[in-house]
């Protein structure tokens, strides 16, 4: 029997930020990072990022940024990614997405909610593209449309594992186009790390040969955080996401637990199913200057369906971190997280809150 962790350990080497003219101006506001890496999935990496932030309507109102990455290990793992949001005509139009090429290697647990210490290693390359574009037709309400590109090429399988054998829907690859529907409240202050209001997004999607996939299957989803003033410098974030799938998709587009965004501390697909449910927390406060830390924990499962998540497998998660504010002006942050949870432990160096 096989078990394995996951270990990120990430070195900051020069951390620079380059100013245009000021905000009255409307000038572009540039961030550049340089890093290392280092997993026992992908050995020693380096890469790096820059971030752009600029003003496509007045300073008053949120800014539109773009951010673009790179990173490359030892032993061959390509991963490059442009995420980006414009804002403009006072909030009420926003385009969001990301452009991507992936070249990179993945642990498979199996389907379902059972803890299992055996795994098997895919190799896939993939490009990406992802696209949501929102109107505010009342208030902080948004409604719009997304698009959804992933072309999965699995290039190596396990020949003893289960995704062969078992011929998982998607072991030999999937062609991943998927439209749908998006409705979003946003009344955060901040994008990057808000310190009130509210972030709520439900999303309608289907995927299916009307678009040019070879898998037919749809999916309705809702996120919820709220973010909560405490004092100065406290805020608790809340977070309640559920989701569920109909149809058959490939095990690539079930709905994953964990990573560095839901559950902490869990291999980002530890868990995948149909159905998935959680719910985090987290205390963030200022511990001095540019410095803060947090606290968080969740709780969630999978399951083939809403109604067949069984609590008595729930699964938690708890840990600490620390934050280092990069752009004071936009509350942009470098986080190191350590969470543990059930059989398992993670630590986490990256950019911009979990939630």
């Amino acid at each position: 029997m096989k078990k394995k962790s996951l270990l990120f350990i990430c070195i900051l080497f020069i951390c620079f930020s380059i100013y245009g003219q000021d905000k009255k101006e409307k000038k572009v506001q540039w961030s550049a990072l340089p890093f290392a890496f280092y997993t026992p999935e992908t050995g020693l990496g380096f890469g790096g990022l820059v971030n752009a932030n600029f003003y496509l309507q007045d300073s008053s109102y949120r800014p539109s940024t773009m951010l673009l990455g790179g990173a490359y290990t030892l032993q061959n793992q390509l991963l490059t990614y442009l995420p980006f949001e414009f804002n403009w005509g006072k909030n009420t139009y926003v385009v969001k997405g990301e452009v991507g090429y992936f070249r990179y290697f993945f642990n498979y647990y199996g389907i379902g909610p059972e803890y299992r210490e055996d795994f098997e290693v895919f190799t896939v390359n993939f490009p990406r593209f992802r696209i949501n574009a929102l109107y505010r037709f009342y208030g902080n309400h948004f409604v719009g449309v997304k698009y959804n590109f992933d072309d999965y090429r699995v290039v190596e399988l396990d020949p003893e594992g289960a995704l062969l054998n078992q011929k998982v829907p998607g072991y030999q690859g999937s062609l991943i186009s998927l439209g749908g529907l998006v409705h979003t409240y946003d009344s955060r202050d901040y994008n990057f790390s808000a310190t009130k209001g509210w972030f709520i997004t439900t999303t309608f999607e289907h995927n299916g040969a009307l678009l040019g996939s070879n898998f037919s299957f749809s999916r309705i989803t809702s996120d919820i955080i709220k973010y909560i003033p405490l004092a100065k410098g406290q805020v608790l974030a809340l977070n309640l996401y559920g989701g569920t799938t109909f149809g058959t998709p490939p095990f690539q587009e079930y709905l994953l637990y964990g990573g560095t965004k839901k559950a902490r501390g869990y291999y980002e697909g530890y868990y995948r199913d149909n159905a998935l449910m959680m719910f985090q927390s987290e205390y963030r406060f200022q511990i001095w200057r540019r410095f803060g830390a947090v606290v968080f924990g969740s709780l969630g499962n999978v399951g083939p369906s809403l109604d067949k998540i069984n609590p008595a497998l729930t699964k938690w998660n708890a840990g600490l971190g620390l934050r280092y504010m990069i752009n004071e002006e936009d509350r942009l942050n470098a986080r190191l997280d350590y969470a543990i949870g059930k059989n398992t432990s993670g630590l986490y160096i990256t950019f911009g809150e979990a939630f």
